[in-house]
């Protein structure tokens, strides 16, 4: 299925990231410059922000991921989480 161009070019790997909160809006801009053009972000309605991102393998998915994650969380992630 991933193969598919309409699915996700030959990509090996995806992750889909919610955020829900009050001022999730504020969260766009900075999500999609962590997500580069590996992903994209939507306000799908007021509070709730949806991201996905695609990559050849899983190496590169979380280098597009974990500082999505981090702008997120607004802190660094659990060493056992970093590259």
């Amino acid at each position: 299925l991933m193969a598919r161009a309409g699915a996700g070019g030959g990509a090996g790997a995806m992750a889909t990231l919610f955020l829900v909160a009050p001022d999730a809006e504020g969260y766009l801009t900075p999500l999609r410059r962590a997500l580069g053009v590996a992903g994209g972000a939507s306000l799908v309605r007021p509070g709730v922000v949806l991201a996905r991102a695609v990559a050849a393998d899983s190496y590169l998915l979380r280098r597009a991921v974990v500082p999505a994650l981090e702008g997120m969380a607004g802190t660094a992630l659990p060493r056992v989480w970093r590259l």
